[in-house]
């Protein structure tokens, strides 16, 4: 709604207000006899209603229109409509026989006024009459623009103040799974060795008296898991821990907590193992199983995946995949177009299987591409070990920055992870 128009039709309603006024004052005085006294009240009110005027200009023609509202209540458009109505009929008929009627029209046309300086005037209402000189129309449109209205502070915006509400909004963080697949063991020594069998003995047919060879002794290894320290500063102002809506602290202590454990599942997917956790990807003893296209999954390459380990660590397999991943693979037809996998909807059903082994959506594993490995699967609690020393340590230091005003919070968390079983678990490679 442009403003400045409705404002220049409320100066044009004003001096029709003004004129159907004059009018009535003058049927009034040429029909109605009227007598000295009545004459000397009429023209007090006109002066007091000019007085009014005047003083409404002075105060209010420094503030600035910053609104874009002038709506009207339908109960206004009424009230201006009854007033044409009664001013007209008093002009026609001559105001009847009492001068008192002229004073009882000139209090309407300003209680009208008034109401519609408060309150607004809708496009229905304005345009009634027309004719404002300029001086009018100068002073109706300081006194519009000095309403008090919401949209401008000064006018009246900050005694409407919004409402703040005491929580942040923040974006979901996405954890991988792998935590809740693999083994789990704690320490408190920065590394353990676990004992791993590297050969086995042999078993050879001999006859009744057949001569017995040595069948050798089994060969063993050594498997060293070692963890690793994350870190995460934080400094905050004093006052603002103090002054906040909300809890700051406990907000940065749940952000913490859900980065580390973030940053240590993309490490368990694929962490060099320098100076973190080693992934499942970058074992380079983790064999891998080629796709059958360049750039696709396949059904083939699935099918050629889930029978690649040894049944034993098939039976307790684990599809891992990102999300893009599985909803490729629920995209997968056969000749006819039909889809080739249809998980349940039943709410009662059991979770939903490829080839009858569960599956679970880890962010942390790459999109589908050439020469990627979208999906692993095999045996998780077998080949992953993960390594717990310090699971979360969170310190509040108000000492270390106090010269400056601010409290450090700070969280560290050691654990270690890498595969301890390769031939437990296989990878899928986007590859002809």
């Amino acid at each position: 709604m442009d403003v400045q128009v409705e404002l220049k039709k409320i100066n044009e309603t004003f001096a029709g207000f003004k004129t159907l006024n004059e009018e009535a004052l003058e049927q009034v005085k040429q029909y109605g006899k009227v007598s000295g006294d009545l004459d000397a009240k009429m023209t007090k009110m006109s002066d007091d209603m000019d007085a009014s005027e005047k003083k409404l200009n002075e105060r209010l023609a420094a503030i600035d229109v910053k609104a874009e509202k002038v709506e009207a209540l339908e109960k206004q458009v009424e009230d201006f409509k009854a007033f044409e109505s009664e001013v007209r009929s008093r002009s026609n008929s001559g105001g009847g026989a009492g001068g008192d009627d002229g004073a009882t029209v000139k209090a309407m046309r300003k209680s009208i006024f008034w109401k519609a300086i408060r309150g607004g005037l809708s496009p229905d209402v304005l345009d009634f009459h027309k004719g404002f000189s300029d001086d009018e129309k100068e002073f109706i449109s300081a006194s519009a623009q000095k309403a008090m209205i919401v949209g401008d502070d000064e006018a009246g915006g900050y005694l409407a103040p919004e409402e703040y509400v005491n929580e942040i909004i923040a974006d979901t963080v996405e954890f991988s799974p792998i935590r809740s697949l693999a083994r789990i063991r704690t320490t408190s020594r920065k590394a353990v060795t676990i004992p791993k069998k590297t050969g086995s003995i042999s078993a050879t047919w001999v006859e009744e008296t057949g001569t017995r060879a040595d069948s050798g002794n089994p060969t063993y290894g050594m498997e060293r898991l070692q963890s690793y320290e994350m870190h995460g500063l934080i400094k905050v102002s004093k006052q603002e821990l103090e002054d906040a809506a909300f809890n700051v602290e406990g907000f940065i202590r749940e952000e913490l907590s859900e980065q580390f454990g973030s940053a240590e599942g993309t490490a368990f997917v694929s962490g060099t193992g320098t100076g973190q956790p080693q992934g499942v990807l970058s074992n380079a003893s983790v064999a891998s199983v080629n796709s059958g296209h360049a750039t696709e999954i396949t059904a083939d390459g699935l099918i050629d995946l889930y029978f690649e380990p040894k049944e034993v660590y098939a039976n307790n397999g684990v599809f891992v995949m990102a999300r893009s991943t599985l909803k490729a693979i629920r995209k997968l037809k056969d000749g006819q177009g039909q889809y080739l996998w249809t998980p349940g909807f039943k709410t009662d059903a059991k979770p939903a299987t490829i080839m009858d082994r569960p599956y679970v959506v880890a962010p942390d594993m790459p999109t589908i591409g050439a020469d990627t490995y979208p999906v692993v699967f095999g045996d998780w609690r077998r080949a992953y070990y993960i390594l717990d020393r310090v699971v979360m340590e969170i310190i509040t230091d108000p000492y270390s920055s106090k010269s400056v005003g601010m409290i450090e919070i700070s969280a560290r968390k050691r654990v270690g992870g890498q595969v301890v079983a390769p031939f437990a678990i296989k990878k899928l490679k986007i590859s002809v």
